[in-house]
């Protein structure tokens, strides 16, 4: 009975979504002034069978050419229409992307600066590494090659670097211990004032993808 629910549902979802397509393609055909046009188009055909005097043959021979060039015509308004929404869909993920990576270096500089905050109170350089290690695999998530812009690979890239650097420090027992009394004055700040360059970076990258 479970398995019937999610078909149906499936199903009404589905239709629910060709008929929002069916009607966004056909919508510009469904107004007034179309409609008008179509009864004034056939009241002329009328019109001029009547005044020519033609015959069945020659009506048909008219008729087949017109629905030539309305179908000739109606199948490139659908082609457009199609290449249009795939346009303005591409669009929507690219620029899903672009605030997927603002959002995660964001996320990174939070998280430094808690990191700061907290190393100059507690916390030691074993929980450091774990929570930079943590940002990094974050990072690593990312898949740069579907992002839009040069832009936010390098941000990517140059941000899992720097952390990168910092995790080195950390497995090191001699510079271990100095890399965590340092952190908030020095790596952390340096990450920080890194990050937030990307950040200005791609959000006019983003703004000028949405113009585009």
């Amino acid at each position: 009975m479970a398995f019937v629910r999610l078909y149906n549902a499936k199903k009404i979802t589905d239709g629910v979504m060709l008929n929002k397509y069916g009607d966004s393609l056909f919508r510009p055909w469904l107004s007034v002034q179309n409609c008008c046009l179509g009864f004034a188009g056939i009241y002329v055909a009328v019109l001029l069978c009547r005044v020519y005097d033609l015959n069945s043959g020659e009506v048909a021979s008219w008729v087949q050419a017109v629905g030539a060039i309305v179908s000739i015509w109606a199948a490139w308004f659908i082609a457009h229409a199609e290449s249009a929404r795939a346009a303005r869909e591409s669009k929507r993920q690219e620029l899903s992307r672009c605030a997927g990576v603002i959002g995660n270096l964001q996320y990174v500089k939070g998280v430094v600066v808690e990191l700061g905050e907290s190393a100059a109170v507690a916390l030691n350089s074993v929980q450091l590494k774990a929570a930079l290690v943590e940002l990094t695999d974050k990072l690593d998530r990312i898949d740069v090659m579907g992002l839009p812009s040069q832009v936010f690979v390098d941000a990517v890239c140059d941000v899992r670097r720097e952390l990168g650097k910092v995790i080195l420090l950390f497995r090191d027992p001699l510079t271990s211990i100095g890399a965590g009394i340092n952190f908030r004055l020095s790596h952390g700040r340096k990450i920080i004032t890194l990050v937030d360059d990307h950040l200005s970076k791609c959000l006019s990258e983003k703004i000028r993808i949405g113009l585009e």
